[in-house]
Formats: C-alpha cells, structure tokens, sequence
C-alpha cells in the first residue's frame, strides 16, 4: 500500500492506495483513449470508499504529486497514449 498524508483545512488526512504495479491491464484498456477517465480509473480501482472520500478533500494543486509518488513507490511509470 502507499500512503499519502495531506492536511485539509489544517487536519491531518491520509489515504491508502493499493500498489500501482498491481493495477489490472483492464483499466487502462478500458479508458486508453481518454487519458482524464483513466487517471479517475484508476484511482477509483486504488482507493476504498472511505478513502476515496478523504481523497475528494484533496487541494487539486496535489494531485499531480500524489500520482507521481504513487508510481515511483512501485517502481513504475502509466503508460502514456
């Protein structure tokens, strides 16, 4: 699991997402031409109701570091379309 710590109107969050190198194939086929659908893919496919939730609290200006930590935690870069 990765887990990334954030602060959201100065409380503490954290969400768990499962390893980026286990996401299945079937996700990124399902969306290969759309690469916004597939971002929310797969983060759907990583992510619990719950922190999905707590996600949704996160400033967007965060979300480009959070996919690039995510992958370097696994050791893999998303494929590119």
């Amino acid at each position: 699991m990765f887990v990334y710590k954030f602060k959201f109107d100065g409380e503490d969050k954290t969400i768990a997402l499962k390893p980026f190198d286990q996401l299945p194939t079937g996700v990124l086929r399902k969306n290969r031409n759309n690469d916004a659908e597939g971002m929310w893919a797969m983060l759907e496919w990583a992510l619990t109701e719950k922190d999905l939730e707590t996600f949704d609290l996160l400033p967007a200006k965060q979300l480009e570091e959070v996919l690039e930590k995510w992958q370097k935690d696994a050791e893999v870069d998303a494929p590119k379309s």
